[in-house]
C-alpha cells in the first residue's frame, strides 16, 4: 500500500476497500458470536451442558479474536 505524501489526498478506492475488508471481518465475527450465543441458549438438547457451554465459549472467544484481528490489521 502506498503512503500518501503530505498535502496529497489519499486514493478513496483504497480507503473504501480497507473499510469493506474491515466490515467483512466484523460481520464474520458477529456471525460466530451469534452462533455461540444461539448454541448456548437455543439448543439445550445438543449435547451435555458442559460440552455445549465449552463449544459456545470457544465460538464466542473466536469471535472476539476475529474482531481484535480486524481492528489491529486495519
Amino acid at each position: 500500500m502506498k503512503i500518501s505524501r503530505l498535502g496529497e489526498a489519499p486514493d478513496y478506492r483504497f480507503s473504501l476497500a480497507n473499510e469493506r475488508t474491515f466490515l467483512a471481518w466484523i460481520r464474520t465475527a458477529l456471525g460466530f458470536l451469534a452462533a455461540g450465543v444461539g448454541l448456548d441458549q437455543l439448543a439445550p438438547d445438543f449435547a451435555t451442558p458442559l460440552i455445549r457451554e465449552i463449544l459456545a465459549l470457544l465460538l464466542c472467544l473466536f469471535a472476539g479474536g476475529m474482531a481484535i484481528y480486524a481492528i489491529c490489521a486495519g
